[in-house]
């Protein structure tokens, strides 16, 4: 079970909100302060997914030029990110970029385009 450390004597690790803003910031800039983006978020109902989910949306509100067209919990797995980047593509939803709340759903969205189900060029 995951808690606030707020009260907490000693935390160590690291925090969520910044880390949400770094991630989607350097995918913001990644497509030059403009374009479509979907975001692969972590399991709903954990602290660090909703910290991570906090801070990109935020940096994502201070990018005016920037739209989310797509938002699903891929539940930090990486076949989950491909399944549902998979429907995204076959659903005809266009984004320039993905924003996931880990490694691991990186790595299944980028496992998408090299499996060739991104035929139109994501």
């Amino acid at each position: 079970m995951q808690q606030d450390a707020e009260d907490a004597d000693c935390f160590v690790g690291a925090n969520g909100v910044e880390t949400g803003e770094a991630q989607m910031q350097a995918v913001i800039d990644a497509i030059g302060g403009s374009g479509k983006i979907a975001y692969l978020a972590g399991t709903e109902g954990t602290l660090v997914a909703s910290e991570r989910e906090e801070g990109s949306m935020s940096a994502l509100e201070a990018s005016p030029e920037c739209e989310l067209v797509a938002r699903e919990d891929g539940d930090w797995l990486r076949e989950d990110a491909i399944s549902i980047v998979e429907t995204w593509i076959t659903s005809g939803i266009e984004f320039d970029a993905i924003c996931a709340a880990c490694d691991e759903m990186a790595i299944g969205a980028a496992g998408c385009r090299d499996r060739r189900c991104c035929c139109r060029g994501y």
